[in-house]
């Protein structure tokens, strides 16, 4: 593995499992920098969108770290990063999220 590669398993575990998000990858956004991002991004879509179904497109890395940050995720999934192209479903209320089926 290059070392950019395993400095980035290395932030992105710390983010998932750690929950430490102070940690970044080279002059990279830190994990409250992301999870904040994509939580942000996943609220507004949602609340555009209530009671419809929406497709999202992302990165692996960013999605993992927003909806494990929103769904309470963590050690549980990893070791089973998202495929590409594959769906799943995310529930929210509003207030409470759920990835009961995270894929991988």
């Amino acid at each position: 593995m290059e070392p950019i590669h395993a400095e980035t398993a290395q932030v992105l575990h710390s983010w998932v499992v750690d929950r430490g998000l102070d940690a970044r990858v080279a002059d990279g956004e830190s994990g409250h920098e992301v999870v904040a991002r994509m939580t942000s991004a996943l609220r507004t879509i949602a609340a555009e969108n209530w009671g419809g179904v929406v497709a999202l497109v992302g990165h692996v890395a960013s999605l993992t770290a927003g909806l494990s940050a929103l769904c309470g995720l963590g050690a549980e999934i990893w070791g089973r990063p998202l495929p590409h192209a594959v769906p799943f479903r995310v529930n929210t209320d509003g207030t409470t999220w759920c990835c009961a089926n995270w894929p991988g």
